[in-house]
């Protein structure tokens, strides 16, 4: 993996077993594969927020989501305290759903 400016991941695979060296500005691209893996941002609870926001994550990145005052954090219909912690997977994806806010 290469790390490319703003925080985004190149991962360079050739499927060919040997590991390959990152540049900006390859010339020749041959039989390779580039994906860049970020998650967009996320749903807001209703009544809540997460912290930090950004336009987009890095994988491996976790944002805190916490309710507005006297609301407790609930994740598929269940209690879960006062705070949920998420994170970018390299797939793009976020490690569980938005959860929802309520008493």
């Amino acid at each position: 993996m290469c790390a490319l400016p703003n925080n985004r991941t190149l991962v360079v695979n050739d499927f060919s077993g040997t590991n390959r060296m990152c540049s900006i500005g390859l010339k020749r691209i041959n039989r390779l594969f580039f994906f860049l893996t970020a998650c967009p941002p996320p749903d807001f609870p209703k009544r809540g927020k997460y912290e930090p926001e950004k336009a987009e994550y890095e994988a491996g990145t976790r944002i805190k989501y916490t309710c507005n005052d006297g609301l407790a954090m609930f994740v598929e219909d269940r209690w879960n305290g006062f705070y949920k912690m998420v994170t970018c997977q390299s797939s793009g994806n976020w490690s569980e759903g938005t959860p929802f806010c309520g008493k």
